[in-house]
């Protein structure tokens, strides 16, 4: 009996620990069970970035980490054609595999994706190539975040406001098309470590109420455009460009428009009596500093190029117009005051003859008139005086011979034959300039549309 008693003593410890040990398992399992679904998420980011080296890329087993990218274009700001920029605000996204932030997705209860801070991952280094400024939005909060599902899966995704460059080719403007764009590519990884793509479906997307005042935009078309680069081999790069179509519309009401009507009033000067010099001067000259004036604030807000632009020889073709006009009463105004030459071997024309025929007449008319009343009224004072009338009669032919000595000049005036043949060139000039001129700007006007209309989309708006 007493040699038993210690295995009964034994088995009735080891029946208790059992029963202690099942009754823990049960409260710690209790536990586990009764965590909420944030912690268990703390939990596995915890085990995952225990292990988890940002410093390192996926796949580096050999294979390069594929990007997909995606873009939402929120706005396009205003079009600086000063400093060849144009402004955009954009969503843009980027996705890879990274195996390394995989889970079981059973033990957040079917939780498929969590999101992670994105200084504690690894991310891709892309860049813009032709950014100028870039802001990430932080109002009210900063716009960035980077989620992953259990089959790591991860997606970064920001909102920026770009400033890009955009080379600009003005000589077509203000009919003119600028095709700009952006590129994107990894700033230390070569294509073989890493490879950039555009999203399969719809890659490009902008809101339905995008727009920007003077142009049309075209749709987005997407683009590979990898290059060598001598520092790291080929670079892999995406890029996309769209095309801008300015409008016309506020150009014609505010450059074409008054530049045409200060050409029509220049004409004016066609009109005006050519011995009016002062007149005709002061028109001329207004409308040159006029047209001057307009285009100098129409190009001021375009940058200095050297090559001519469509507004330069419009501008150029009105000035020439108006500066022609001034030409041609300098002509006008030579032919119309030029004298004589001795050389001209032109004669002068007597119109004596005709002169004093004219002269006797309107003397002889005169006289016989003065004459008749004069008798009668001797004749009604002194009926019998013979004597005072014959007296009477000899004064006023003195008088009379007189007068048309003093009237009728010994020499008559004579015309010249070159003076009347240059005035009347003249004047002809005169004529020929008031639809000449008129006619000439009209066919101006149909070649200079017609050629730089050609191929562009027309937009009023």
């Amino acid at each position: 009996m007493p040699t038993l008693w210690p295995s009964v003593k034994m088995y009735r410890l080891l029946i208790c620990c059992l029963a202690w040990a099942i009754i823990g398992n049960i409260y710690i399992t209790g536990q586990i069970m009764s965590d909420t679904p944030l912690d268990r998420t703390s939990q596995v980011l915890n085990t995952l970035m225990s292990l988890y080296d940002k410093r390192i890329r996926p796949h580096t087993n050999g294979s390069a980490t594929e990007v997909t990218c995606n873009m939402y274009i929120i706005s396009l700001d205003s079009v600086k054609e000063a400093t060849m920029e144009y402004g955009m605000t954009i969503l843009f996204t980027q996705k890879w595999v990274d195996s390394r932030l995989a889970f079981n997705v059973s033990i957040l209860n079917g939780i498929d994706k969590i999101t992670i801070a994105h200084d504690v991952c690894w991310v891709p280094d892309l860049y813009f190539t032709n950014v100028k400024e870039g802001s990430f939005h932080q109002v009210t909060v900063e716009n960035r975040f980077i989620e992953t599902n259990h089959l790591g899966h991860v997606t970064l995704s920001m909102k920026l406001t770009l400033i890009l460059s955009c080379y600009m080719d003005f000589r077509r403007f203000p009919m003119d098309q600028q095709e700009c764009g952006m590129d994107i590519e990894s700033y230390q990884y070569g294509s073989d470590n890493l490879v950039v793509k555009w999203r399969d479906e719809n890659p490009i997307r902008k809101k339905p109420d995008v727009r920007l005042p003077q142009f049309s935009i075209s749709p987005m078309i997407t683009r590979n455009c990898s290059h060598d680069m001598y520092e790291t081999g080929q670079i892999s790069c995406i890029g996309m460009t769209f095309v801008m179509s300015r409008g016309i519309g506020f150009y014609l009401l505010q450059t074409y428009l008054p530049s045409v009507l200060i050409v029509v009033l220049s004409w004016m000067s066609f009109w005006i009596d050519i011995t009016s010099t002062p007149a005709r001067v002061t028109l001329c000259t207004t409308t040159v500093l006029t047209m001057t004036t307009t285009s100098v604030g129409n190009i001021d807000g375009l940058p200095k190029v050297s090559y001519i632009k469509a507004i330069d020889i419009w501008f150029a073709a009105c000035l020439s117009f108006i500066v022609g006009i001034s030409f041609e009463y300098a002509i006008v105004n030579y032919f119309w005051t030029r004298e004589r030459s001795p050389t001209t071997g032109f004669k002068d024309i007597k119109i004596s003859k005709m002169w004093r025929q004219c002269i006797d007449a309107e003397m002889t008319s005169s006289m016989r008139s003065d004459l008749r009343e004069r008798r009668d009224s001797t004749e009604k004072s002194h009926p019998f005086d013979t004597s005072r009338a014959t007296l009477d009669g000899e004064i006023y032919g003195n008088r009379s011979r007189r007068a048309m000595e003093v009237r009728v000049s010994p020499e008559p005036p004579t015309v010249n034959e070159f003076e009347i043949r240059t005035r009347q060139l003249a004047r002809d000039i005169d004529r020929t300039a008031r639809w000449g001129f008129p006619m000439a700007f009209i066919l101006f006007i149909i070649v200079y549309f017609s050629y730089y209309l050609r191929g562009h989309n027309v937009f009023f708006e």
